[in-house]
């Protein structure tokens, strides 16, 4: 249930970043650079007490940059940057209420932590890909 609130809470936060062309809320090759896709990852839970649980909620937000006009060095320079721009944003909004999040009742967002993790190379393709991992940690009341 979580995943289908926190997702277009995550596309609003990443809508507001100028320096993106296009997010999409969803996995795909983009055809406007920079662009960035948004993926549900994972979700592991652990017991918090015995009437609370904690639940992460993983998404793999992917940020593009082409290549092809400035060449690799200044997309890796630019792309550098925007991925500060993103984790900034996050961590700006950590709970996602500028975004309008909307939890389910029993459901509470603790924190939401942006990571970057692994970049990608497609020179054969003109893009470079730089991957952020998005966990929100959220309480689920389980009584």
């Amino acid at each position: 249930m979580s995943f289908a609130n926190i997702r277009p809470a995550i596309q609003t936060i990443l809508d507001g970043i100028s320096d993106l062309q296009v997010v999409y809320n969803y996995p795909r090759l983009p055809e406007e650079f920079p662009a960035a896709t948004i993926m549900p990852s994972e979700a592991p839970s652990d017991y918090e007490t015995n009437m609370e649980n904690q639940r992460v909620y993983a998404f793999n937000v992917r940020v593009y940059y082409e290549t092809k006009v400035g060449g690799v060095s200044n997309a890796v320079d630019a792309l550098e940057g925007l991925v500060d721009d993103v984790v900034d944003a996050f961590d700006q909004d950590d709970l996602l209420t500028g975004a309008g999040l909307s939890l389910p009742a029993r459901y509470t967002m603790i924190q939401l932590v942006p990571t970057p993790s692994a970049w990608q190379y497609f020179l054969d393709q003109n893009y470079i890909v730089a991957e952020i991992r998005i966990q929100a940690i959220v309480s689920v009341d389980i009584t």
